[in-house]
Parts: C-alpha cells; structure tokens; sequence
C-alpha cells in the first residue's frame, strides 16, 4: 500500500510540475521598416527577459516576423545582419501581455547613404521594397 501511495504522490508531483511550467504564449507578429516605410528583410530580433531566457527570430523577405513568448517583460533588440547600414533598434522594457498576438513593429534609422546597382545615391523617399539598394561603404 505504500507503495502504491509513494507513486501516485510522484505522478501528482510530475502534472502539477508539468501544469505549471505550461504557461500560454503570446504570438508577437510585425514587420521591420526604416523612416521612409521601406521594408528590411533579415533583420535580426531578440528578446531577453529578466530570467535570461532569450527568444530569436530573423525577418523574412518581405519583412515580417512571428515570434511565441510568455508574457512577461523583454529587452528587445533588433539589427540589420546583412551590414551596417541601420541602426541597432532597442526597447528597454517591452511587456507582452497574455493575450492571443501583439503586434511589434520595428523601425531602424538609417546610418549610411544608399546607392543603386550602378552606385547612384538614392534618397530616402525613393527607396522601396521594389528597388534593389545597397549600402555605400
């Protein structure tokens, strides 16, 4: 009989350990763009909460990114990883609520002049997601 008592107490231990480590995640969905409203794909974004747990995604093709976190609050850093060509974003204190999906969107300023693919300077206002643009060393 103890025995028995002895294993249904661990199975109780092992659910209510399990139940409390599954904790709802908040879908966190956006998109990276610069002062212009140009979009940035390959954008690096990483949040860190205070217990060191970071979650990391990378922007897709057309700039957007999804990302699944528990509610909490986050240091939220964001960069370009193709080049320098934007500045680092950051948000000290971000808090995700326990809500279903939260929208993030990420705004980098721009650190360097751009060229075309023939190295003729474009402005901000002219760059788009349709026009292929590199940075100027």
């Amino acid at each position: 009989m103890k025995f028995v008592c002895l294993v249904v107490a661990i199975i109780s231990a092992s659910v209510f350990a399990n139940a409390q480590q599954a904790q709802p995640l908040t879908e966190l969905a956006g998109t990276a763009i610069d002062q212009a409203g140009a979009i940035i794909p390959s954008v690096r974004i990483l949040l860190s909460s205070a217990k060191g747990k970071k979650y990391e995604v990378t922007t897709t093709d057309d700039g957007s990114f999804q990302l699944k976190v528990p509610a909490g609050t986050y240091l939220v850093e964001a960069e370009y990883t193709r080049n320098k060509a934007w500045e680092p974003f950051r948000i000290e204190k971000y808090e995700v609520a326990t809500t279903k999906r939260m929208t993030l969107d990420i705004c980098l300023r721009v650190s360097q002049r751009f060229t075309d693919t023939h190295g003729t300077p474009v402005t901000t206002e002219e760059r788009s997601a349709n026009r292929k643009h590199r940075a100027s060393p």
